[in-house]
């Protein structure tokens, strides 16, 4: 869980490079989040960030100082392909902690079935779901085809 702190203060920073370089073509104005290109561009840009840590060395900077790696199976690199895969079985967990945060610190408007449930409630579920997803040879490793390991 650490691993991923370190690794998303880094792809806020990677964010704020892709919206920058998006300003240019937009007039200044920002980009409206129901524009599918830019949307596409976010998810592609996280993508090729993560990936070419994966494929290049299998450590991300967080991975690195928490002595984990990423492989594939078999023991070897992890390929861009099986790296793709990994991203967008990856995605739901990543969105429902990036919902659960913008829920509870009132950034969007929290839907009336939400109101009702208390916040501890979908911390507690962010929590579990991470601890059971980050099991040892979990569903996303044996369905991706890659295994997270520890290294000394």
């Amino acid at each position: 869980m650490a691993a991923m702190v370190y690794d998303s203060l880094l792809i806020f920073a990677v964010l704020i490079v892709v919206g920058a370089t998006m300003l240019p073509f937009t007039n200044g104005l920002g980009m409206h989040r129901d524009n599918i290109i830019f949307k596409i561009y976010v998810f592609a840009a996280i993508y090729f960030f993560l990936g070419w840590f994966w494929t290049h060395g299998g450590q991300t900077l967080g991975m690195r100082a928490w002595k984990i790696k990423l492989l594939q199976r078999d023991g070897s690199p992890v390929t861009w392909q099986r790296a793709l895969f990994y991203y967008l079985i990856s995605l739901p967990m990543w969105g429902f902690m990036i919902f659960t945060v913008a829920v509870n610190s009132n950034m969007i408007p929290t839907p009336a079935t939400l109101a009702q449930i208390p916040h501890w409630v979908l911390y507690t579920i962010l929590l579990v779901w991470f601890v059971i997803d980050h099991l040892p040879d979990n569903w996303r490793e044996k369905v991706s085809g890659v295994r997270m390991i520890q290294v000394s």
